[in-house]
């Protein structure tokens, strides 16, 4: 059974003074540490059709997967984030996730826990947006 919020972060972690990059993994890391653990990896240099900069990387390995963009705007973060809120409604809806995040210029969605800890995340903090369905 798992419990899901959304809140919208004010918190006063390091994250305010370092920057998400601090806690999520750069493109190379996540891409290596889900390689690695044998995710299958796609690269893409636009995100879905939406009319916003930035690069996805999507790793999927027996169902579970990250689909996580970057070098976005703060701008495009905030609309990528509405169309993964579309997107990933029924896994919302029905709590068949780990997390939706817009942490500053990053989006990602993310399957599962251990997908979480393979990617190479840091922690769970966030300067933005995020439901999460903890385990």
């Amino acid at each position: 059974m798992c419990s899901c919020d959304r809140s919208d972060s004010d918190s006063s972690t390091d994250i305010l003074k370092n920057g998400a990059e601090s806690i999520v993994p750069s493109r190379a890391e996540l891409i290596d540490n889900t390689k690695d653990a044998g995710y299958t990896v796609t690269e893409f240099n636009d995100i879905y059709d939406l009319k916003v900069s930035g690069e996805r990387v999507l790793a999927e390995k027996d169902g579970k997967f990250i689909d996580i963009c970057y070098g976005l705007s703060e701008d495009d973060a905030k609309e990528v984030f509405r169309y993964y809120e579309t997107k990933y409604d029924p896994q919302i809806k029905s709590q068949e996730y780990y997390m939706l995040s817009r942490n500053q210029n990053f989006v990602y969605f993310i399957s599962d826990k251990s997908t979480f800890k393979v990617s190479g995340f840091k922690s769970i903090d966030n300067d933005g947006e995020q439901y999460i369905c903890k385990e």
